[in-house]
């Protein structure tokens, strides 16, 4: 039986402003600060929605833009993006520098795609932190198709120590591309549970997988080491499939859910919980 998340009175407040008007006057709090650890996960779909535009001219005009605001908006101490070209994160941490909310991260492309601008054409996964920048750590996935897919892993800090990571897994709908995807996701959840077996892990992506599957990751009865931020399973892209999951013996009381974008055809998430 799945372990349900119990949820206080005076849950986590987690802003869901959209719009920011440029450079945030008050200087933020460090990452390492204590309260709730905020997290951001985002399928933005670099290449084929937004044709690996890395910018636009005008305001808040290409989907790296958008992205940033709300950023500087929500402050979250994690990002997690899949379906990112190198150039778009490139550009991002550049907005990100010096702004409000600064952030630095680690990218790993997974293939490279040509509709993807810029010098790279690199395309994959990105993890971004307010604080530190430790090491990367890439936990290899089974893949059946040429992409390599990965767990991509930062080492660092959001009210203490904290391994960050983010994953986009197959769709995997039918045929040979169903069992790659099966593969995966348990390939995952054997990773990622034993990661959180000693350490305080949050995981941002997109699991191409509806709760009924996620059982290995969120169910303690069957090893689940982790809660979902959203109890309530709110869709994300048609069902459920995007996550923001935290290690379960290293934080508490879980408040989140999804909010609209124009730019994906996934809906951001954003979540938070507090340390145990």
């Amino acid at each position: 039986m799945r372990k349900r998340v119990r949820h206080r009175a005076g849950a986590i407040v987690w802003s869901t402003a959209l719009a920011v008007a440029g450079v945030v006057a008050a200087p933020p709090p460090p990452a390492s600060a204590a309260g709730p650890v905020r997290a951001m996960t985002y399928n933005f779909c670099g290449a084929i929605c937004n044709k690996g535009v890395v910018s636009k001219p005008g305001n808040n005009n290409d989907v790296v833009e958008d992205i940033r605001n709300r950023i500087l908006s929500t402050r979250p101490h994690l990002v997690m993006l899949q379906e990112a070209c190198a150039g778009q994160y490139d550009r991002l941490k550049a907005l990100l520098k010096g702004s409000g909310w600064s952030m630095d991260g680690v990218f790993r492309p997974q293939r490279q795609d040509g509709r993807c601008k810029g010098s790279s054409r690199g395309f994959g996964d990105a993890v971004l932190t307010a604080g530190r920048v430790g090491g990367r750590e890439v936990l290899d996935l089974p893949d059946l198709g040429s992409e390599n897919r990965a767990i991509l892993c930062l080492n660092t800090d959001a009210s203490g120590p904290v391994l960050a990571c983010t994953l986009h897994l197959v769709t995997g709908r039918s045929g040979p591309g169903q069992k790659e995807h099966q593969r995966q996701l348990s390939s995952s959840a054997r990773l990622l549970n034993g990661r959180a077996a000693g350490r305080a892990v949050v995981v941002g992506g997109d699991f191409n997988a509806e709760p009924g599957r996620m059982a290995a990751l969120l169910s303690s009865g069957k090893g689940g080491r982790f809660f979902d931020v959203d109890p309530r399973h709110a869709g994300t892209h048609g069902g459920k499939i995007d996550y923001v999951l935290f290690s379960r013996a290293h934080f508490s009381s879980p408040s989140g859910g999804p909010v609209n974008s124009k730019w994906s055809d996934h809906r951001i998430l954003q979540g938070g919980a507090a340390r145990s």
